[in-house]
């Protein structure tokens, strides 16, 4: 009868031991699809080997003894035991905590990561939404990355460097050709082309498919006059993404440059076909018509640049370019 009453108590002691491996190799999966939280996973599997183990040894060691030599001193056995599984659920309440705690910061890691994607990229435009979400919660490095985004490129060059090198330090190669693609775009802006063109190709060798940085080194390379570069990298822009509609204009801009105007109709022509209210593919167009001496061509697609938007002031000096050469040449004839 006491032997049965032991085994009974052995046997329910083994399935909550059993239960609470099962919930703990739960939580060890939750876990380990989180790989920024190494230290928690470790923590977790510690504590089922330290405990588990413990406890299906213990168990084990009952049972041979019941199947053997009958039962001695079990009881107070049975007490230890008890108090150990009792612990163990104590224990397994805490790690349940911090896989809750896991999965809440993976989520906000998450957001993090949104925001941080979104002010590294200056092409995009940034919500008064996550402005405010950047003010009030972001790092210390998202809220300078907000600074720049307000135009101060000279502390954005300072800090794009220190975004390399801490990316370099952690190994967290992800970041390094945002990086490199964002100290391109700073030294751009303040006007240290090649500079730019120096970290975009470091942002390219990283990420050979990265077709914003072709675009932009071929823009930088059109600040230079190095027009036949400035093709190519718009060329491998396209290569990678054909509807680059961007690359196309800018490409107008280098065939301009290079008096081949004919290429430059027809890559603004391509612009346009992507993107049809594109004004400045058409003020481009223009200015290569008056480079062919078809003045009247010029100002009919500086008007339709004008009709797209009004405030286009480069379009209405070249257009009034335009009309002062066709009246020149009328009243020659």
């Amino acid at each position: 009868m006491a032997n049965k009453k032991v085994s009974q108590q052995l046997l329910t002691l083994e399935h909550r031991l059993e239960r609470q491996s099962d919930t703990i190799k739960n939580i060890q999966e939750n876990v380990d699809n989180t790989s920024k939280y190494q230290d928690l996973r470790q923590d977790v599997l510690k504590s089922q080997g330290s405990l588990i183990n413990r406890w299906l040894n213990v168990i084990g060691i009952f049972l041979m003894v019941f199947g053997g030599y009958g039962v001695f001193v079990v009881r107070d056995e049975i007490k230890a035991l008890d108090k150990l599984v009792k612990k163990s659920e104590s224990t397994l309440a805490v790690i349940k905590t911090h896989s809750k705690n896991a999965k809440k910061y993976e989520e906000e890691a998450k957001v993090s990561a949104s925001t941080a994607k979104k002010l590294a990229n200056p092409e995009v435009e940034l919500t008064k939404k996550t402005e405010q979400e950047v003010k009030k919660s972001g790092t210390k490095l998202q809220k300078l990355m907000l600074k720049i985004r307000q135009e101060d490129y000279k502390i954005a060059i300072d800090l794009w460097k220190y975004f390399i090198g801490r990316a370099y330090y952690e190994n967290d190669k992800k970041y390094l050709s945002p990086g490199y693609f964002n100290l391109g775009y700073s030294h751009y802006k303040e006007g240290y082309y090649k500079k730019a063109i120096d970290a975009l190709k470091k942002a390219i060798k990283i990420k050979p498919d990265f077709h914003e940085a072709y675009h932009n080194m071929g823009v930088a390379y059109n600040k230079l006059k190095e027009y036949q570069n400035a093709i190519d990298a718009f060329e491998k822009a396209i290569k990678i993404k054909s509807d680059f509609h961007d690359a196309y204009r800018n490409m107008g801009v280098a065939y301009n440059g290079l008096g081949k105007y004919q290429e430059a109709i027809d890559a603004c022509k391509k612009a346009i076909k992507i993107k049809p209210d594109y004004h400045e593919a058409y003020h481009n167009m223009g200015v290569a018509y008056n480079g062919l001496g078809k003045h009247q061509k010029a100002i009919d697609t500086f008007e339709k640049a004008i009709k797209i938007n009004p405030d286009y002031h480069k379009a209405h000096n070249n257009m009034e370019n335009a009309l002062n050469l066709f009246k020149a040449i009328n009243n020659n004839h």
